[in-house]
């Protein structure tokens, strides 16, 4: 997705209209609200920040409890550095968050 909307960046600006601030939405996230846009761009357009992703809060599958298998065939924790198994239930667990993919938008600097 980056090359078309590098693309269609470069094709606008041949034109001479060169914007500040280019918005990429993904087609199969149907639910994203203009309010959501409207803060990535407000997000970039306000601070010192070049770039903007929206982000989902993850839920069942925590990077905590992931599990590298072992060429024996065992499995061990992968996170060597948390003691994991004092995280009884899901909702102990740190709250974290991965890219949705729905919204990335940056200063059109970062894509010329």
């Amino acid at each position: 997705m980056i090359a078309v909307t590098k693309h269609a960046m470069e094709f606008v600006s041949a034109q001479g209209r060169v914007p500040d601030i280019v918005v990429q939405l993904a087609i199969p996230c149907p639910f994203i609200t203009t309010a959501k846009i409207d803060e990535a761009v407000s997000h970039i357009a306000n601070s010192s920040t070049n770039c903007a992703v929206s982000l989902k809060r993850i839920e069942h599958e925590h990077p905590y409890r992931a599990k590298e298998l072992l060429s024996d065939g065992k499995f061990q924790s992968f996170v060597k550095d948390v003691p994991v198994e004092t995280f009884i239930s899901r909702q102990e667990l740190p709250t974290l968050y991965c890219t949705s993919g729905a919204i990335y938008s940056w200063t059109s600097r970062l894509l010329v």
